[in-house]
């Protein structure tokens, strides 16, 4: 995947899931393992996204207030995956698994 193919077609934020909120010094050590068609393909810590995912909400915050705006209580920011992405075809399942939650989607 090339970044201009990312974002054209919003492979990484086409669909999310949100889970359950865990504490603030549990974020950086937050753990996703990925499987596609049955088979894990990648695993990760949400340290991933700048070492530390609030390390990364803050640099959006601080960008944003470059240029006159701000985050609002409420929206839900992305910081990044955890994995490598793989190509999701017609007839795949792909599943993530992050402590005791789980979430699969199945393609058409």
């Amino acid at each position: 995947f090339t970044w201009a193919q990312n974002t054209a077609d919003g492979s990484s934020a086409a669909y999310v899931v949100r889970g359950m909120s865990i504490p603030l010094d549990q974020v950086p050590s937050a753990e996703v393992e990925f499987s596609h068609n049955g088979t894990v393909v990648g695993s990760g810590t949400a340290a991933a996204a700048m070492g530390n995912p609030l390390t990364a909400v803050a640099w959006l915050a601080n960008q944003l207030l470059d240029r006159g705006e701000c985050l609002r209580a409420g929206q839900f920011v992305i910081t990044g995956g955890l994995c490598a992405a793989v190509p999701f075809e017609p007839g795949d399942t792909v599943s993530a698994t992050s402590g005791p939650a789980a979430v699969s989607v199945s393609r058409a």
